[in-house]
Order: C-alpha cells, then sequence, then structure tokens
C-alpha cells in the first residue's frame, strides 16, 4: 500500500530520482555501447586531434556477468561519481566526475587517469499528441560545459575549449527512455530539482498529471476534482 499522505504535490504521481539513478543510466548506455568510452575530437583546422579514454567505476553492481569480447577501459575508483547540482547559471543540474586518459595525437603527449568534470543538464522530455496528452517521455541529458578545473587545464594545455566543448556534446548528448506511467494517457509530466533536507539527500523530482478515465463510455478527459498543474510546482 502507498501512504498517500507522503504524497504533497497534489498531482496523480510523484517519483524521486537519485543522483545514483542517474549514474547508472548513464552506465547502461555504455552497458547498451550507446554511450562511447572513447571519445575522439579531430579539428585539423583548429589542430586538435585528441582521444579520450573514459574509465567506468570499480563500484559498478552489475546484475549479470559481461560478455568477455565486450572490452571495457580498467575501472577506476571515484569514475563516473554524480552529484546534483543547485542554481548553476547555464542550467546544469548535475556535475558528473570522470576519470579518463587523454592522448594529444597533436603534440604526441599522454595523461593517464586525468579526471574530467562535465556538466549536464538532466531534463524530461515527451512527445504530444492530438488531444494535449503526452507520451514517450525521455530523460534528456545534454552536456552544458566542463567544470571550472577542467577547463583551466585544457586552457593550460593550450587546447581551444569552446571547441572541445562543441565536439564533446556532439558525442555526449543523448534521451534515454523513461516510464512514468506505464503506458497511461498523461497530461503533463515535469522534473524539478529537490535540495533534500532532514536526512534526505538531494533527488531529481518527476511529478505527472494523469490524463484518468472519467464517465460511462470510458472517454479520456482531465478528472473533474481540483487538482493542482504541473506548472504549479513551488
Amino acid at each position: 500500500m502507498v501512504d498517500q499522505s507522503l504524497v504533497q504535490s497534489g498531482l496523480d504521481i510523484e517519483v524521486l530520482l537519485s543522483a545514483r539513478f542517474v549514474r547508472y543510466a548513464l552506465l547502461a548506455q555504455i552497458e547498451a555501447g550507446l554511450l562511447p568510452t572513447v571519445l575522439e575530437i579531430v579539428d585539423q583546422v583548429a589542430g586538435l586531434d585528441l582521444r579520450i579514454d573514459l574509465h567506468p567505476p570499480t563500484d559498478y553492481d552489475r546484475r549479470y556477468v559481461p560478455e568477455p569480447v565486450a572490452v571495457l577501459p580498467a575501472a577506476v575508483d571515484g569514475s563516473f561519481d554524480t552529484l546534483f547540482v543547485f542554481g548553476d547559471a547555464d542550467g546544469a543540474n548535475v556535475q558528473l566526475s570522470i576519470v579518463a586518459d587523454i592522448v594529444d595525437n597533436t603534440s604526441n603527449g599522454a595523461r593517464n587517469d586525468q579526471p574530467i568534470g562535465l556538466m549536464l543538464a538532466v531534463g524530461l522530455t515527451a512527445d504530444p499528441d492530438d488531444r494535449g496528452f503526452e507520451s514517450n517521455h525521455r530523460l534528456s541529458v545534454s552536456f552544458v560545459k566542463f567544470d571550472p578545473l577542467t577547463v583551466l587545464g585544457l586552457a593550460l594545455a593550450g587546447i581551444d575549449v569552446d571547441d572541445v566543448t562543441d565536439r564533446v556534446r556532439q558525442q555526449l548528448d543523448r534521451t534515454v527512455p523513461f516510464g512514468v506511467a506505464s503506458g497511461q494517457a498523461v497530461q503533463c509530466a515535469v522534473m524539478q530539482l529537490m535540495p533534500g533536507g532532514g536526512g534526505r539527500p538531494p533527488a531529481l523530482g518527476v511529478y505527472v498529471n494523469l490524463a484518468l478515465k472519467d464517465g460511462p463510455e470510458g472517454n479520456v478527459r482531465r478528472r473533474p476534482r481540483r487538482r493542482r498543474r504541473c506548472r504549479q510546482l513551488p
């Protein structure tokens, strides 16, 4: 049974996503071969020829044994650490810290086990239908920028930060399927970053208004009683 007193938004469904959930959603993309573990950044005009190998974490709690032919870079402690970010001026709400090996083919230099901070914007997107309802909900993951320490490291290495940012964005931006209502019609679904407190960690809150059936003919329409709209979330 669900304790309805815990549902405080006035909407039909509340889901809280932890930083660990976001981390595993990204790692699952690697497991499915959708997120590359090797980023090739080549721009002959700008003089860029970088290879970045992303290391998975050592504490990846798989529930299966990977195929031996699926070779991944060696696991490293602390890679893919995920934190929620509040108040970023550019809209990032997640910081992903990755340990990587970087090879600069232009200068023939190599740096192993380098920390890279990726600032991401994780949101919720869906497809509207002709009734104004939503379906096919997805988590959108967008690369916003590098963290300040990574920007400083790139600048000191003489690498154009804006060019690298654009090319990493082309390889990292994606959507991840996210079923918020088990196939039911949805009036609206929104995501909001929650600060936590009282012993609760920060989380991404997903709030859903269902398009519930009402009337003898089973027409799908808005429930007649007053409910808070998604856009009225604090």
